[in-house]
């Protein structure tokens, strides 16, 4: 009897605390609807959100000519009527499943009417999250769905995300780069910056990095960069020493170096038992390794699941966009030499699927290319991300696009 009264208590307590739950969520969305207008940027009436990797970023291009901010340009030169805002979220090296991590926070902080996406190039390399994909992907995620829409339920897996994220010592939902705050330091990483994207002197670059461990010997930041310009050099043993000095440095936050480490000497390699090893020591210590060791020895670069991880990551961050009443614009990367085709069809599939708006930037270059433009007038010395022209192209594509749509945007004045 005591047992039934106990059992008829939780029950009780917890469809209590369901409906207060939903009732707070509803006062809260009521009172952010409300708020929208008067949280925007610089008092703009209509703001466009960017997110995405490298190319939303702008590397290869100076800050003031990433597409973003060539976007804005457009919009003050050709329609000063609109108020537009433009708001750069774009991150280097991120992959799908690190933009859908960020993408709550972004929402709530800039509150956009439109969202410009470009994701899914660095899955082929940066595995972060596709274990969780994984998870998903199994049968028993039907049910996990549904057990979703319970708040009671949500609350519950917020809470051991928390503890599972602290447990490791940082942060799961959103992992970001190691950054050092010293002014000077800041200063001469965007002169080594320049020195690679601006000018492709990989040399003075390293020296500029060299100057910064000098000054501060546990720079995170300089071992990685260093790491990848010896890579670019081709001088393997030097690029592994740097990776591995930047890990060890610091094993908790530092996803992107594990990101490059893996992609470099475990993927490229044949899964190379040495680096394996070495990996796993830090599989404690940060969850980007268990996502490292899974694709090691489960996909081994495995294509079609990759595919479907993008598929998966991008329409997740349509959905939620668009429960924020928010539209959007899904583009694709402009493409120097193909390595790029299979994301490009990905993400034109899905945003067929998902019936969102699609921008194929890789057919215009392509166009643009047959007609006897110079590859090289519109890429970085890397030959892989845009330079200022190149990224004025992705601009103009996206204003068009929106101007296209303008008309049923309700926001707009």
């Amino acid at each position: 009897m005591a047992f039934g009264f106990i059992c008829t208590g939780i029950i009780i307590s917890l469809i209590v605390l369901e409906l207060v739950l939903r009732l707070v969520g509803a006062v809260y969305t009521d009172i952010s609807l409300h708020d929208t207008a008067s949280t925007r940027e610089h008092g703009a009436s209509f703001v466009i959100l960017c997110v995405g990797d490298s190319f939303t970023q702008g590397v290869g291009a100076s800050m003031a000519n990433t597409y973003p901010a060539q976007l804005k340009k457009c919009f003050k030169e050709w329609r000063p009527d609109m108020n537009v805002e433009v708001v750069n979220k774009g991150f280097g090296g991120s992959n799908s499943a690190m933009v859908l991590d960020r993408l709550d926070k972004d929402l709530e902080k800039v509150k956009p009417d439109i969202v410009v996406l470009l994701a899914g190039g660095n899955n082929r390399w940066n595995v972060y999250g596709y274990s969780r994909h994984l998870d998903h992907a199994v049968l028993c995620d039907r049910w996990l769905e549904c057990l979703n829409e319970i708040k009671v339920f949500k609350l519950a897996r917020l809470f051991l995300l928390e503890v599972r994220s602290k447990n490791f010592g940082g942060d799961r939902v959103t992992p970001g780069r190691v950054v050092d705050h010293d002014p000077e330091i800041k200063e001469w990483m965007a002169v080594a910056s320049r020195c690679e994207w601006q000018e492709g002197n990989y040399d003075e670059a390293i020296g500029w990095y060299k100057k910064i461990l000098k000054k501060k010997p546990g720079c995170v930041a300089a071992y990685h960069q260093m790491g990848r310009l010896y890579w670019k050099k081709e001088d393997r043993e030097r690029s592994r020493e740097c990776y591995r000095k930047a890990i060890e440095l610091d094993p908790v936050r530092n996803v992107y170096s594990y990101a490059d480490y893996a992609d470099r000497f475990i993927f490229n390699s044949l899964q190379n038992g040495e680096d394996l090893r070495f990996i796993a020591r830090f599989s404690g210590q940060n969850p980007v390794v268990g996502d490292i060791l899974m694709a090691a020895s489960r996909i081994s670069r495995d294509r079609a699941g990759i595919r479907a991880w993008i598929d998966y990551d991008i329409t997740e961050i349509i959905q939620k966009i668009r429960k924020r009443n928010a539209r959007v614009i899904v583009q694709n990367y402009p493409d120097y030499n193909g390595s790029l085709s299979g994301v490009n069809h990905i993400l034109a599939e899905t945003a067929k699927m998902n019936s969102v708006v699609f921008i194929d930037n890789d057919g215009f270059f392509k166009e643009l290319f047959l007609k006897g433009a110079l590859k090289n007038d519109y890429f970085a010395f890397d030959k892989f991300h845009c330079n200022e022209k190149g990224y004025g192209i992705l601009a103009r594509n996206v204003y068009s696009a929106i101007i296209n749509i303008a008309p049923s945007l309700q926001t707009i004045k």
